[in-house]
């Protein structure tokens, strides 16, 4: 390990390439979108209130917002690392919250009683 420690271990992290930064970010804007606009369109015509699918569509979209919008931002200074953190949990969960409003319509029972 003394001989290939110098090799495996770098104490000196560098920032990336800014251009491949933006390849990144909009690659990922383009699938983390699209699958929060299929969810919440799934979610809007579940039997669930407009006012939860509305609060998971603010969630969804500022966490994905603040997780990409600070990924330049994050070169430059590293508190932007806690906002990439936390946009992308933010999106997670509410993301999570509308694939479950999906699952709850699927598995509950019709409305009305009826059973085709």
């Amino acid at each position: 390990f003394d001989e290939v420690e110098a090799l495996a271990v770098s104490r000196d992290v560098a920032p990336q390439d800014p251009d491949i930064v933006i390849a990144s970010a909009h690659t990922h804007a383009l699938g983390m979108g699209s699958l929060s606009v299929v969810l919440l369109a799934l979610a809007l015509a579940t039997r669930f209130g407009s006012k939860l699918v509305g609060l998971c569509a603010i969630g969804s979209g500022a966490g994905l917002l603040a997780d990409l919008g600070s990924w330049l931002l994050a070169r430059d200074s590293a508190g932007f690392v806690a906002l990439i953190a936390g946009g992308g949990t933010l999106w997670m969960v509410a993301n999570a919250v509308l694939a479950l409003l999906v699952l709850a319509e699927l598995w509950l029972p019709r409305r009305g009683g009826a059973a085709a």
